[in-house]
């Protein structure tokens, strides 16, 4: 049960890291790069939009069935702060990923190409900055279950995804 608690409070940013997929290959407008030079081609502001409102969706669901188990489960989705939560671990996540990209094209990797674990643990790593201060210190059992799990669930995800043609690559 302490694993799935820990991971149901942040499912918005695991939401929000993989909305920007979604929408690409729903080819949904605004395929446009924020900035190439800098992050890349592949931070597009199409990307940045469907990670917030996939995030924010995510949150809503968990702040409905919150208030539907009258707080029974995570009470941070049921408690007046959920909204705050929600933009914080939304937007932390995606400048995690944001950040690591412009990181990464520092260091001279291929746009696209793996960068373990970062790839991994991006924009666990900016949901979790940006949401303490709203839910403060969780714990270290909290925070290493957040970028594990990540960390050993993306390749199996990650081929999966690439076998029903939603990634060109399986990483």
């Amino acid at each position: 049960m302490f694993v799935l608690e820990v991971l149901y409070l942040f499912i918005p940013a695991i939401i929000a890291n993989t909305s920007p997929g979604i929408a690409a290959s729903l080819r949904l407008p605004g395929d446009i790069p924020i900035a190439a030079s800098v992050l890349g081609k592949h931070k597009t502001w199409r990307g940045h939009i469907a990670s917030f409102f996939g995030g924010m969706m995510a949150a809503y669901v968990l702040h409905i069935i919150a208030v539907l188990s009258n707080g029974a489960w995570v009470t941070a989705w049921y408690e007046d702060k959920w909204m705050t939560l929600a933009v914080l671990m939304t937007v932390g996540a995606k400048l995690g990923d944001t950040i690591k990209s412009g990181i990464k094209r520092r260091f001279q990797k291929k746009e696209g190409a793996p960068w373990y674990p970062l790839d991994q643990i991006d924009y666990m790593i900016g949901a979790i900055l940006f949401t303490m201060p709203v839910t403060g210190w969780i714990g270290w059992k909290e925070y290493a279950v957040l970028i594990i799990v990540p960390m050993v669930a993306n390749k199996p995800i990650a081929i999966l995804a690439h076998r029903f043609g939603q990634k060109r690559v399986p990483w």
